[in-house]
């Protein structure tokens, strides 16, 4: 998800076919000796820009898109804390009809 630049973005729409776009998350886990840790957090502005993308695929893609939603691997509380926190935005993503 962090490589998709402007220009991506555009080719994805304009070939009009389904794509799925994984929230990056794994990005910022790591395997430690204590099992995996969050060593690269992804900030609250990183997940608002994420999804800003997620909402500029879904109203050119509609049900051709297929988006991870904002989640933690291996952290289920903090998962659900993020579909909290952002759940305005996912609503608004969803209701232009990506799997999501």
């Amino acid at each position: 998800m962090n490589h998709l630049n402007p220009a991506a973005i555009a080719a994805l729409i304009e070939i009009n076919h389904p794509v799925m776009i994984d929230n990056g998350a794994f990005s910022e886990m790591a395997i430690t000796a204590e099992g995996p840790r969050a060593l690269a957090p992804i900030s609250e502005d990183e997940w608002r820009q994420r999804l800003s993308i997620y909402l500029q695929l879904a109203l050119a893609l509609r049900e051709k898109a297929m988006l991870v939603a904002p989640d933690r691997v291996g952290d289920q509380q903090e998962t659900l804390n993020r579909l909290g926190a952002y759940r305005t935005e996912i609503a608004r993503v969803a209701a232009n009809g990506p799997s999501l």
